[in-house]
């Protein structure tokens, strides 16, 4: 994930804004998508009830380098209770502690191979109907956009106007604060810093990742969900 951005439409080409760098490869990135998902795994493992958002961090920092990744194209983004509904630049609350029936996301940004893996998802701590809801949701309306994308070749703005009206259709809100970016071999922000909402064109498959963030405006809590579109 990466910081809200302009949403203005980019001047630059397709072919420039999708570049890769010289030792790209698909087979790696989808390997290092591969275990970016099995980290998100390993860490929810850890997370317990009464940790802070700084200790989660710190835990999912260390399963990563466990697991041999030298670094992180950007920073760890874990957030809980009424930050889930935060940009990714904007300063969670301090001290905020996870307790029994609230939602936290993980979204991870680690590098293996110098290829960039980027994933997120959220989990209801213990039970809460409403929450849980909300995360499954998140899952779905991805789901949807990603199959819309596929079927109807939809371009990034179009593709987030689906987004909303679907998240519309359950009750919440889909918050553009968070959008899709590309990913490639490291670091991809030399060839492209553009956002989905910026781009007027198909996004190509493997050098996209759709961000999903649906709100609750009952609850001020969010769901969460990241991956590549392929």
């Amino acid at each position: 994930m990466k910081p809200n951005l302009s949403n203005r439409p980019s001047s630059d080409s397709q072919p420039d804004i999708e570049k890769t760098g010289a030792h790209y490869s698909k087979k790696k990135l989808v390997e290092v998508r591969e275990k970016t998902w099995a980290a998100i795994a390993r860490i929810h493992d850890r997370i317990e009830i009464g940790m802070t958002e700084d200790e989660a961090k710190s835990i999912a920092g260390k399963i990563l380098r466990d697991m041999g990744s030298p670094k992180n194209w950007h920073k760890i983004n874990l957030r809980m209770a009424e930050n889930t509904a935060l940009n990714f630049s904007e300063p969670s609350k301090p001290n905020t502690r996870l307790v029994e029936s609230d939602i936290y996301y993980i979204d991870i940004g680690p590098v293996w191979d110098d290829h960039e893996g980027d994933a997120g998802q959220s989990f209801v701590a213990g039970t809460n109907e409403r929450l849980e809801r909300l995360v499954q949701d998140s899952k779905i309306v991805f789901g949807l956009m990603a199959e819309s994308w596929r079927a109807q070749k939809l371009t990034g703005p179009a593709l987030y106007a689906f987004g909303a009206e679907e998240a519309s259709k359950r009750g919440w809100k889909l918050l553009d604060k968070m959008q899709g970016h590309r990913l490639s071999d490291f670091p991809h922000a030399v060839f492209s810093k553009a956002g989905l909402l910026e781009i007027n064109f198909c996004p190509t498959a493997y050098a996209w990742v759709l961000e999903v963030l649906l709100h609750d405006p009952q609850t001020q809590r969010a769901a969460f969900f990241e991956d590549i579109l392929f």
